[in-house]
């Protein structure tokens, strides 16, 4: 056999054993894909202000229920503020999916993903009522976990959505104008 005929069957081979080995290696080389994620989290993402008639959250430290009336919020029939309420959804927007954490339902108390730990999110809109249960915190501070209420799945998204959904009510309530005169005089 003649050099060049050998050079080719090793051409041959090689991309041969490269094919064959796909599977094993794809992981490595960065093509192996994301795992997919439910339709309802991609619609989180995508849940604008103005079409939403109002929004739950429900912790271990009570329960905040939004409703807009009239174009203006209310939190638990207080006026809201509506720029915190605007910042949420904002927030609700910026929040990106990193992986799939667990499918197993077994492990949702390792998330805090459940009624009593966890943070129970409803938000209500033209679609019918999304529901979700925003666990522990991530890794870093600035990620969570979520799971569609009823779900299997536990996702873990980053953002600061968290820390909106743990403030307290007062947070949440809109200023009378006095005491903002008072807080920049205190300054």
């Amino acid at each position: 056999m003649k050099k060049r005929t050998i050079y080719i069957f090793l051409g041959i081979f090689i991309v041969l054993l490269a094919a064959a080995s796909f599977p094993q290696w794809k992981k490595y080389a960065g093509f192996e894909e994301k795992p997919t994620v439910s339709e309802a989290i991609i619609n989180l993402l995508k849940i604008s202000i103005d079409k939403t008639s109002r929004f739950e959250i429900k912790d271990s430290s009570g329960e905040k229920k939004f409703v807009k009336k009239n174009g203006a919020w209310k939190v638990n029939e207080s006026e809201a503020d509506s720029e915190k309420v605007k910042a949420f959804f904002n927030d609700l927007n910026k929040a990106e999916f990193k992986e799939l954490a667990s499918k197993n339902k077994s492990n949702h108390p390792s998330f805090d993903i459940s009624e009593d730990k966890g943070i129970a999110l409803t938000i209500a809109t033209d679609s019918g009522d999304n529901k979700f249960i925003i666990g522990k915190s991530g890794a870093n501070y600035n990620s969570f976990y979520i799971n569609i209420k009823g779900g299997n799945n536990i996702y873990l998204f980053s953002g600061s959505l968290r820390n909106d959904l743990t403030k307290d009510i007062v947070d949440w309530q809109k200023k009378a104008e006095e005491d903002k005169t008072d807080e920049t005089k205190a300054e």
